[in-house]
């Protein structure tokens, strides 16, 4: 009777979380069809604990949840459906995670025989040969099946990274629609989601659109198992929509990774990837994905403004750019060990800095010849916040934070950046080149200086590394410390080691890359003076750069 309660209320957990969302985006004939399920639900909790003898044991105050309840049902007759949501979140969902808690805790808990050989029997029928391995497989000690508040099972993993959860301890289900709700979008009928755990955000993803399918990668036969044992897969179960794809050797993830697909990545499964090169190449789309889906509104809204704001294009300066030679500032810690030569730069040398350096340029009176923008984040306004009246040009991404453009008094260029569909659909609407941005202002300044025609480019202060604990130089708009967690040891310039973060090993690479595509056309240089080794860049002192130019 205890484990049949706990299901209950479990159920009916679910059932108010989903009531409260539906009436909280006034879905009213969705939440009024819910509440009506809960409320019978609820009903048959307080007819239990009051007729079954083994939970009378528990010597819960009824009485009290009666009264809670009749407050619930007094807001459905008033059809206050702000209320009935409040009560439902701050009193009937507590007092059932109270219950559930106390129930769970006097339960003895362990793997429903009867659901696991029915999920083998399903996994069967579609993969006969990981069936096989299934029936005989042991799930090492690593790997915790526990009951979380609500009722549902997460799966806790102890690897070489440390002990984690692969859902919520709270309510896995309403944490897997949100997760569901964040990735899917109409444009997609198809999925690949890397990582099973025990199935909860892949189930919520099928129910958000019958019209989609999903292709399940998973590398670890012993998460497989996990939601085999312990899960529900009746969502897989003879589904023409879903495919389970058992990828130890992940090459199955590398084939799907070539074609067209949207690609969804389960983080805690990302986290206990096992392959270095792997898990650095989907943490790198994980990284790049997370920032555009949280930035969408933002990039919507500096569109609108930027293309209002931003009286020109970029590509109307070509002629200052094509033959020229160019040095892109970077705001790297190593930039204070040679920003004063650029007073001594050989005629005709085109400046480019990145907004990070701007104050820190007039304050030291070198101005540049263009300034960057790229960031779409409000606070990206401090990078110009009193020097608005400043006549320096300066030139903005088409999704950069709107203010820069509002505020700044001087001349404002646009620049419209591949792989942001506003952005293409304007720029070859006007027949506007395009131009990538790489991720980072740095990278976007490269690609411009590139298309644009430049001979020869060098950098400084591109770091792309903590240089005597910095991420970037003195009096710059980001100037500070670090003691981030996420660093990687890569080789220095230098031909010593130093420490990096993901982010800037993502954009060194991509320079890498872009450097390496425009072998024999283009000179790119590395005059930091510090930070990581750039694959393909000259290395030279900016002095020497400068007599280097001269001479030509």
């Amino acid at each position: 009777m205890i484990l049949e309660m706990i299901k209950h209320i479990t159920h009916n957990l679910i059932l108010a979380n989903e009531t409260i969302r539906h009436f909280r985006r006034q879905n009213l004939h969705a939440a009024l069809g819910t509440m009506q399920t809960l409320t019978k639900g609820l009903i048959t909790v307080v007819q239990s604990f009051m007729n079954e003898e083994e939970l009378q044991a528990y010597e819960l105050d009824m009485d009290n949840f009666t009264v809670l309840l009749s407050g619930v049902m007094n807001a459905q007759e008033n059809e206050d459906y702000v209320l009935i949501a409040d009560l439902l979140e701050l009193q009937i969902i507590p007092w059932l995670q109270q219950v559930q808690e106390l129930l769970i805790a006097n339960a003895t808990f362990g793997m429903d025989e009867e659901q696991a050989n029915y999920n083998l029997e399903g996994i069967r029928r579609c993969d006969a040969s990981l069936a096989a391995k299934l029936e005989t497989h042991v799930m090492p000690q690593e790997y915790v099946i526990e009951p979380t508040s609500s009722g549902l099972f997460t799966l806790q993993v102890t690897d070489a990274t440390g002990s984690y959860y692969f859902h919520s301890n709270n309510n896995p289900v309403l944490e897997g629609k949100l997760f569901a709700e964040q990735y899917y979008s109409i444009d997609y009928d198809h999925y690949v989601v890397f990582g099973l755990g025990l199935g909860y955000h892949i189930e919520a993803l099928l129910e958000l659109d019958d019209g989609i399918s999903v292709t399940i990668v998973e590398p670890d036969i012993n998460v497989i198992c996990a939601a085999v044992c312990f899960g529900d897969l009746s969502w897989l179960h003879d589904n023409p929509r879903v495919h389970l794809l058992y990828d130890k050797d992940y090459t199955k993830l590398l084939n799907l990774l070539d074609e067209e697909i949207s690609l969804v990545i389960h983080n805690p499964s990302l986290r206990h990837v096992a392959k270095p090169e792997i898990k650095i190449q989907l943490e790198k789309f994980f990284i790049s994905d997370s920032g555009k889906r949280n930035m969408r509104i933002q990039f919507q809204n500096n569109f609108r403004d930027n293309v209002k704001n931003c009286t020109r294009y970029i590509d109307e300066i070509r002629e200052e750019f094509e033959g020229k030679n160019a040095i892109i500032i970077a705001a790297g810690p190593s930039l204070d060990k040679n920003v004063e030569l650029l007073r001594n730069k050989p005629d005709g040398t085109v400046v480019v800095a990145v907004g990070t350096v701007f104050s820190k340029l007039v304050a030291l009176d070198i101005l540049p010849d263009y300034v960057v923008f790229l960031d779409a984040q409000p606070r990206l306004y401090q990078q110009i916040q009193g020097i608005e009246t400043c006549q320096v040009p300066i030139i903005c991404a088409s999704t950069a934070c709107k203010r820069i453009a509002q505020m700044y008094q001087g001349e404002k260029f646009l620049i419209c950046q591949d792989g942001y569909d506003r952005a293409e659909e304007y720029a070859n609407r006007n027949g506007y080149m395009l131009y990538k941005t790489g991720g980072s202002v740095s990278t976007i300044a490269l690609d411009m200086c590139i298309r644009l025609g430049c001979k020869e480019i060098a950098f400084i202060g591109l770091d792309l590394a903590y240089t005597g604990n910095q991420s970037h130089a003195s009096d710059t708009a980001d100037a500070h410390g670090t003691d981030a967690d996420d660093k990687i040891e890569i080789p220095a310039v230098d031909g010593k080691t130093v420490l990096a973060s993901r982010l800037f090993v993502m954009y060194r690479e991509w320079i890498e890359r872009r450097v390496a595509e425009e072998k024999g056309k283009v000179t790119v240089i590395d005059a930091t003076e510090g930070g990581a080794l750039k694959k393909g860049m000259s290395v030279m002192k900016l002095e020497d750069v400068f007599k280097h130019w001269t001479m030509l």
